[in-house]
């Protein structure tokens, strides 16, 4: 980084600094949000995810049910998850629909992936963020026509180091 680049970056830290908007807890507005029945929620996170892996992103996910009056979820009602017709899980989801019935929270754990999902697993990303939009179950194999779109060239597999270095060329 050039003197110059850096200078821009403590510009932009300070910033967010000064605006008060910075590192300011989320749960709070999540379960607001949750509670007004106003957005369906999924949270994300990586098994290989060094800075917000599961055991940092469940203390912000336990946060935000307690404080919601209006979604419970328990362990009891994790779902192992496997992308398209595959036969190996891609990770597991917890789902939980509102009291009202009217909002979803999920929240999904990703194998094998770094702190940047989509890229090191494009195929199994897809899949987690289909099933969320369109309301699918977790679990079993997504009979939907997603199945025909979902990448399956060897690249595909996700960015280096776990997918190799030949991302580029996907079909």
């Amino acid at each position: 980084m050039k003197p110059k680049d850096e200078k821009l970056g403590l510009v932009v830290y300070d910033a967010f600094v000064k605006s008060g908007d910075w590192c300011i807890p989320s749960a709070p507005l999540y379960a607001e949000l949750l509670d007004r029945d106003q957005i369906d929620l999924m949270i994300y996170t990586s098994t290989m995810d060094p800075l917000l892996g599961p055991p940092q992103t469940e203390v912000g996910v336990n946060r935000i049910l307690n404080l919601t009056h209006r979604v419970r979820t328990d362990k009891t009602n994790r779902t192992l998850w496997m992308p398209g017709q595959d036969e190996q899980a891609a990770g597991y989801a917890e789902c939980s629909s509102s009291l009202s019935g009217n909002t979803r929270f999920c929240y999904v754990v990703v194998r094998n992936a770094g702190h940047m999902t989509p890229a090191f697993i494009p195929r199994a990303s897809l899949d987690m963020f289909n099933r969320f939009i369109t309301g699918h179950s977790f679990e079993g194999p997504d009979n939907s026509e997603l199945e025909k779109i979902l990448p399956t060239c060897l690249p595909c597999g996700g960015a280096g180091p776990f997918g190799g270095e030949n991302v580029v060329g996907c079909g």
